[in-house]
């Protein structure tokens, strides 16, 4: 897809700041960029479903997180391709490195790599023109998440830091064997305008060709 830009990392990686830089960015240039958080936040359903599976096992809650996934997909994300970029706060990686971590911590076998895969090749999850990863170095996550917001998520990684860390290698690897894809280390200034630069260069070409 064209104009879909996925942006993935964990909790306190920057991806909103990188969002929202981004978009200010294409604005600038005219662009009409749309920015989409997903699954369990844009619609009622969603927070229905998040609602719903709040007090379940989260390979359970997982299962609602999927299928909003993929309704979101299908209800706002597609439809707003038509006429803009859209800007995606977490897709496939997210879900699937969490279900993956979270077998690690919990000594199970938990992988949907390949349903995710089977739901991208049937045109139910969509393939962007470009993954970005947001990739702060370990320590600035950490430090990060104490200042975090307060929620379940973020109070859980902060009791156990040893989950967080398992999800935050389980991302870099994803991201090491990803193509297509931009790792943008969000503690440098650098790294992140470099990044914006080349996504603006990539929709250019890709849009006026």
């Amino acid at each position: 897809m064209k104009n879909f830009v996925v942006i993935e990392g964990v909790c306190c990686s920057g991806k909103t700041t990188f969002c929202n830089l981004l978009q200010e960015s294409l604005n600038k240039l005219g662009w009409c960029t749309y920015y989409n958080h997903g699954a369990f936040t844009d619609t009622d359903i969603g927070n229905n479903f998040k609602l719903q599976s709040k007090n379940m096992n989260w390979n359970i809650g997982a299962v609602y997180y999927l299928g909003d996934l993929i309704l979101n997909t299908q209800q706002i994300i597609r439809p707003m391709l038509r006429e803009t970029i859209v800007l995606q706060d977490r897709y496939i990686d997210s879900i699937s490195s969490f279900v993956a971590a979270y077998g690690k911590y919990s000594n199970d076998c938990c992988n949907i790599d390949s349903v995710m895969s089977h739901l991208q090749e049937s045109n139910m999850l969509l393939t962007p023109i470009i993954t970005v990863y947001c990739v702060p170095s370990l320590d600035t996550v950490m430090e990060r998440m104490k200042y975090g917001r307060h929620n379940d998520i973020h109070d859980y990684y902060r009791k156990n830091p040893a989950f967080l860390k398992l999800l935050y290698e389980d991302m870099v690897e994803r991201s090491q064997n990803t193509k297509n894809c931009l790792i943008v280390q969000t503690d440098s200034a650098k790294s992140i305008n470099e990044a914006i630069n080349e996504i603006i260069d990539l929709l250019k070409e890709k849009n006026l060709t």
